[in-house]
C-alpha cells in the first residue's frame, strides 16, 4: 500500500482513489500527478508531506483544485499548511510545479489522463512524454514520472487505472532509497555517486536494477518498489554493504514473527503539540535543524506502539539517528505523616504511577529493540531529572533537562554531523528476498 493514500496514515484523503466510475478515476489520475510532480526531498522533505501538501490545498480549493493554473494562488496557501516547516529547501517551487503541471494536464491531456494515456503503446512512452514537457519530472527528476506510472498501472493495493499497460513494461523509479538496496545488492553505484548524474547512465541503470527484479518477479518488476522503499530508509546514512542488508532483512523479518504486524508505519501529525513540544519544536526550527514530529510508528509488540516526538534525520551520535523525547509529564511529590519522637511529621515522597511506568517501560522496549539505529534524548523538567535517572536508567541515552536544550541542540548541530566517506560499489550479490 503506498503511503499517498494509506488509510492508516491520520490524515486523510478528502475523496476516495479507489472509485470505479470514470469521472473518479480521472480526478484521481490527475490528483496523484500533481502529488508525484512534488515528491522530491528538496521540495517535501520526506514522502508523506506531499500527500498532507496536496491534501491542505484540496481542503481549501476543493476540486478548483484541478483547474488552478495561477502559481500565485498555491504561493497564497503553501505558508499556511502545519507542515511548511518540515518541507524542503525548495520549498517554494511547489506553487510553480503545480500551476504548470495543472496547465499540461487540461491543455495536453483535455483534463483526462486515462484517455491520453491511450495514446501511447507502453509506459516508457508516456513517460518521455511526461518528461518532455514538465522540467521537473525530465532528467535526474524523470523517476518521478516513472514513480506515477507504478501507481497508475499496478494492481491493487496500487491504484490500477491506466489498464492498458502492463505492469511487466514498468520500470522501478530509482529513489534514494531504492538506490540504497541496489547499492546494497552490488547491482549499481552508491546513491551519492556523480554516475546518477548523467541521464543516459541512469536510465541504464534503472534498467540494470529493474532486471534485476524481473527475475524475481517476472510479470511485475515494480512489486519490489514499495518494500524496498521502506527497507531503503533504513539505510540511509550508514555504510552499504550486502552485509548490512542481510542484517535489516533478518532484523524485521523476526520482529514481524513477534509482532505478526509491519514493524514501522508512517504518519502524519494528528495532535496538538504541548507547550514543552512546541518550546522543542521552536528551538530547533531557530536551530535550522531538520526534523520531523510524530512520522514514524514503531510496533514494539502485538500491544505496545512507540510514537517518537522528534526524529532529527541529519543528526547522528555514534551513526544512530537522533530522537528528542521531551516528556514534561511526571508523578509529583505526595505528602506522607509519619510520627518521631512522639511527634507528628510531614514528609514528601515520590511514587511510581501507571502512566509513568507505561511511558518508561515503551522507552526501555524501544530501545532493546532499535537501539542499533537510534540514539533517545529525553527531555524533562528539572525537578524529576534525578529521579528519572535513578529509577529508570534503560529508558534513555541521554537525558536532559529543558532549561538545556539550546545547548544540547548547538551541540548537536555543531558535533554530530554525518561524516562524508569514500563510496565503494560493492560486488554484485544475491540474496533471497
Amino acid at each position: 500500500m503506498g503511503i499517498e493514500w494509506d488509510p492508516q496514515i491520520s490524515e486523510k484523503l478528502l475523496f476516495n482513489p479507489f472509485a470505479p466510475s470514470h469521472p473518479a478515476q480521472v480526478k484521481t489520475a490527475h490528483y496523484f500527478l500533481l502529488v508525484a510532480s512534488i515528491t522530491e526531498t528538496n521540495l517535501i522533505g520526506r514522502a508523506e508531506n506531499s500527500r498532507a501538501i496536496l491534501i491542505h490545498y484540496h481542503r481549501i480549493l476543493g476540486d478548483s483544485l484541478f483547474n488552478t493554473r495561477k502559481k500565485s494562488t498555491f504561493e497564497d496557501q503553501l505558508i499556511q499548511s502545519a507542515y511548511y516547516d518540515e518541507l524542503g529547501p525548495e520549498k517554494w517551487e511547489i506553487p510553480g510545479i503545480l500551476a504548470s503541471m495543472n496547465d499540461y494536464i487540461n491543455e495536453k491531456a483535455a483534463g483526462d489522463l486515462i484517455r491520453y494515456s491511450e495514446t501511447f503503446s507502453t509506459p516508457a512512452k508516456f513517460v518521455k512524454e511526461i518528461a518532455e514537457n514538465n522540467e521537473r519530472m525530465s532528467g535526474s527528476h524523470i523517476e518521478k514520472a516513472w514513480m506515477y506510472l507504478r501507481w497508475m498501472t499496478r494492481l491493487y493495493p496500487d491504484l490500477h487505472i491506466f489498464r492498458h499497460f502492463s505492469p511487466g513494461d514498468l520500470q522501478i523509479p530509482m529513489t534514494s532509497f531504492i538506490k540504497a538496496v541496489s547499492c546494497c545488492l552490488g547491482l549499481t553505484p552508491h546513491p551519492e555517486s556523480t554516475a546518477w548524474n548523467n541521464v543516459d547512465e541512469a536510465n541504464r541503470l534503472r534498467r540494470v536494477f529493474t532486471d534485476y527484479a524481473r527475475e524475481l518477479f517476472t510479470d511485475d518488476p515494480t512489486k519490489v518498489d514499495y518494500p524496498f522503499f521502506l527497507l531503503g530508509r533504513w539505510l540511509k546514512g550508514k555504510e552499504l554493504c550486502l552485509k548490512l542488508l542481510k542484517k535489516y532483512l533478518t532484523f524485521f523479518s523476526d520482529l514481524y514473527s513477534r509482532t505478526k504486524t509491519s514493524p514501522v508505519t508512517y504518519d502524519l501529525v494528528s495532535r496538538q503539540l504541548s507547550s514543552f513540544e512546541e518550546r522543542v519544536k521552536h528551538e530547533l526550527k531557530q536551530m535550522g535543524i531538520m526534523f520531523h514530529y510524530e512520522s514514524q510508528r514503531f510496533q514494539l509488540t502485538p500491544n505496545i506502539t512507540y510514537l517518537p516526538d522528534f526524529v532529527l534525520p541529519n543528526c547522528r551520535i555514534k551513526g544512530k539517528t537522533v530522537i528528542l523525547e521531551p516528556h514534561g509529564i511526571w508523578s509529583h511529590p505526595k505528602p506522607r505523616k509519619t510520627r518521631i519522637g512522639g511527634k507528628t511529621m510531614t514528609f514528601h515522597s515520590y511514587e511510581k504511577t501507571p502512566d509513568e511506568l507505561k511511558f518508561t517501560k515503551k522507552m526501555r522496549l524501544f530501545r532493546e529493540t532499535f537501539d542499533k539505529d537510534f540514539h533517545v534524548i529525553l527531555l524533562v523538567p528539572a525537578r524529576v531529572k534525578e529521579r528519572v535517572q535513578s529509577w529508570y536508567p534503560n529508558s534513555f541515552d541521554e537525558i536532559y533537562e529543558g532549561r538545556d536544550i539550546p545547548e544540547l541542540l548547538f551541540k548537536l548541530a555543531k558535533t554530530y554531523k554525518i561524516p562524508r566517506k569514500k563510496h565503494k560499489i560493492p560486488k554484485r550479490a544475491r540474496v533471497k528476498i
